[in-house]
C-alpha cells in the first residue's frame, strides 16, 4: 500500500513552491490547476503543513489518497495516516492500482 497526501487544486505558482520545497512529488497538470501527490510521512509532515497554512490552501482541497495493489488482500492503514488525521481533519480517498 502506498500513502500520499494531496493537494488538488495548486496553481503554477504554488506547484513550482512546493516542489522546490519537497522532493519526489507526483504532479499531474490539468486545463486550469495542478493536482501534487506527496508520499506521506510524519517527517516531510510539518512542512506541508506549514506549505499548505502559507499557500491557504484550503482543506477541502486535500486529501489522504491510499493506493492499493491487491484488491481481495487485507492490509492495514499506516499509523502515519492515523498520526496525521489527529492534526488535519480531511477526507481519505482510496484507488486500486494492480
Amino acid at each position: 500500500m502506498q500513502v500520499f497526501f494531496r493537494l488538488l487544486r495548486l496553481n503554477k505558482l504554488q506547484m513550482l513552491t512546493l516542489s522546490r520545497l519537497l522532493a519526489d512529488l507526483q504532479v499531474t497538470a490539468l486545463e486550469s490547476h495542478y493536482e501534487v501527490a506527496v508520499p506521506l510521512s510524519v517527517e516531510l509532515f510539518e512542512d506541508l503543513m506549514m506549505f499548505v497554512v502559507r499557500q491557504q490552501v484550503a482543506l477541502a482541497d486535500c486529501d489522504i489518497l491510499l493506493v492499493l495493489t491487491s484488491p481481495n488482500e487485507v492490509q492495514a492503514v499506516p499509523e502515519t495516516v492515523n498520526q496525521i488525521l489527529k492534526h488535519v481533519d480531511c477526507r481519505l480517498s482510496v484507488k486500486f492500482c494492480p
